[in-house]
């Protein structure tokens, strides 16, 4: 049997947005599905309802990088925020090769994965580790 394929889901409900802030996820939807780079997070599916946008994205076994850093108080080595920084920049000029433009970037907004590496490590605590 097949590894089944995860994707994360983000829900945003609709009777929260007024008219420019629903107009402000349509354009992430279409920005986001206008991307195509290694290091930006893939949507995969996007569905509006009544009620709610359901927009569904690659999976990202390592959360974001507030979480790693402030709850879990990993400590990154220059080494890994090169490669953090390397891959942020690629990202970005990837979206600049189509007009995109990240207006929200802060530590949260950084999604980390981590291929091969089990989710059983990646939830541990400094403690554990």
């Amino acid at each position: 049997m097949q590894n089944p394929v995860l994707y994360a889901c983000k829900v945003v409900e609709r009777a929260d947005l007024c008219s420019t802030k629903e107009a402000l996820i349509v354009s992430e939807i279409q920005n986001q599905d206008s991307v195509q780079s290694q290091y930006v997070v893939k949507m995969r599916k996007a569905i509006k309802t009544d009620a709610r946008y359901y927009i569904f994205m690659e999976f990202c076994n390592g959360s974001d990088l507030k979480e790693l850093m402030e709850v879990r108080q990993w400590k990154l080595s220059p080494a890994i925020v090169q490669i953090i920084m390397r891959q942020l920049v690629n990202g970005f000029n990837d979206m600049m090769s189509v007009l995109v433009i990240h207006r929200d970037l802060k530590l949260q907004n950084i999604m980390l994965h981590f291929p091969g590496l089990s989710d059983k490590i990646l939830n541990m605590n400094k403690e554990q580790r």
